[in-house]
């Protein structure tokens, strides 16, 4: 899923990572808006790949995800999507995921419980 999202790294640190997403035509719903699926694959994307590089490369899965969708996302628009820690356990790790425009409008917003798996990538 993640080469198909095709994410674009913009920022990263050691509580938070941003990237971007462009919004193609086969991510949007019949009205010709990003599907709400899409938008939860995309923060749940952005949430493993931070943790899978905080785990240095162990596994993590999304095992909860509530999320709230505030605002509409055309095709041929730009996304960011940012992942911030809430609290790292040995096991598990809680995060908060939201999603703007580049304009900063909010479209998206998510609390993330990933699971630390023992296997490697």
């Amino acid at each position: 899923l993640t080469r198909w999202l095709s994410p674009i790294l913009i920022f990263a640190d050691t509580t938070r990572m941003i990237c971007e997403y462009h919004v193609r035509p086969e991510m949007a719903d019949p009205p010709g808006w990003l599907h709400g699926g899409i938008r939860a694959a995309m923060i749940s994307d952005a949430a493993a790949i931070f943790a899978n590089v905080l785990e240095q490369k162990r596994t993590t899965v999304t095992t909860s995800m509530s999320i709230d969708f505030t605002d509409r996302v055309r095709v041929g628009e730009v996304v960011r999507t940012t992942a911030t820690i809430l609290k790292r356990g040995k096991s598990l790790i809680y995060m908060y995921g939201d999603m703007e425009t580049k304009q900063g409008r909010l479209v998206a917003s998510a609390k993330c419980t990933l699971f630390v798996l023992d296997r490697r990538l």
